[in-house]
């Protein structure tokens, strides 16, 4: 699918929009976990990106197509640049530049040998874990609303089962010792509804345990993740979530600029303005 494509596909559906002879598309969105209520421009032409009177002129546009929108969400490529102020970054999504992960000791999909407390190892998911995991997977998303303006927390747990119900899903347990300590969780049948691109999503990854152990647990699933991805031919795409209280900045920069170091390059950026915020 081209971008030509999904442009066609955005008319058919009456979601394809027009602002002084650029197209763009956007609808109504409703986050599932906060409530918030959006405008989503899921295309943004560069003629659009670089346009500061349709910046400016978004608000009105929210309010036209959205009922008493909350907030507005744009995507934008990470070579568009950025919009200005009061837009800040709500999400950034990296690509892993590929090539082989290290094995990491016990790393395996097979029955491995009984571990020892000071030995970490990461395996495959098993039925008995999916408690484990809708709890991992809910308590993400509940970290991720608290990013976002205060609202009504939705189900957490309904959405974090419906996740993990998703035909492709993958996911990898970290032990230490014979404890499950954490978890990296893998979309791997998504497709990027703009260019069609297929690809692997790095849903999550969380560890519950001391920093030391944590990052290496955290390095030990995502170099899983990686490997998986490498098997599939596809693309990895993880994402930062931002916090909308410090301005979009902060510590989610500072993650991004880690996972820089670490083999990541940007790929695209949700970027996000709350309606009523006026330029200061």
């Amino acid at each position: 699918m081209t971008v030509t494509d999904y442009l066609e596909m955005a008319g058919q559906a009456d979601v394809l929009r027009d602002f002084e002879g650029s197209r763009f598309v956007a609808d109504e969105q409703t986050d599932p976990v906060s409530g918030e209520r959006r405008l989503l421009v899921t295309y943004c032409p560069a003629a659009l990106a670089t346009n500061a009177d349709w910046w400016a002129a978004l608000p009105r546009i929210a309010a036209d197509l959205v009922d008493a929108p909350d907030a507005i969400l744009v995507r934008l490529h990470h070579t568009d640049g950025a919009p200005p102020r009061p837009w800040i970054r709500h999400t950034s999504y990296l690509r892993h530049a590929g090539g082989p992960a290290a094995d990491t000791p016990a790393t395996s999909a097979a029955p491995a040998a009984p571990a020892t407390p000071s030995v970490m190892t990461v395996r495959r998911a098993e039925p008995e874990d999916e408690a484990a995991l809708r709890r991992w997977v809910g308590q993400a998303l509940v970290n991720g609303a608290a990013h976002g303006p205060a609202g009504t927390l939705g189900d957490t747990a309904e959405i974090a089962a419906g996740l993990l119900a998703l035909p492709g899903r993958k996911s990898f347990v970290a032990e230490r010792g014979t404890t499950a300590i954490g978890h990296a969780t893998l979309l791997c049948a998504e497709r990027d509804e703009v260019t069609g691109e297929a690809y692997v999503e790095l849903f999550d990854v969380l560890v519950e345990a001391d920093d030391e152990v944590r990052r290496a647990a955290t390095d030990a699933l995502t170099r899983a993740c990686i490997r998986q991805a490498t098997k599939a031919g596809a693309p990895l795409i993880g994402n930062v979530v931002h916090s909308v209280t410090d301005g979009g900045s902060g510590h989610g920069d500072r993650i991004v600029a880690k996972l820089i170091t670490q083999g990541w390059n940007p790929d695209h950026t949700l970027w996000y303005r709350q309606c009523g915020v006026t330029v200061s």
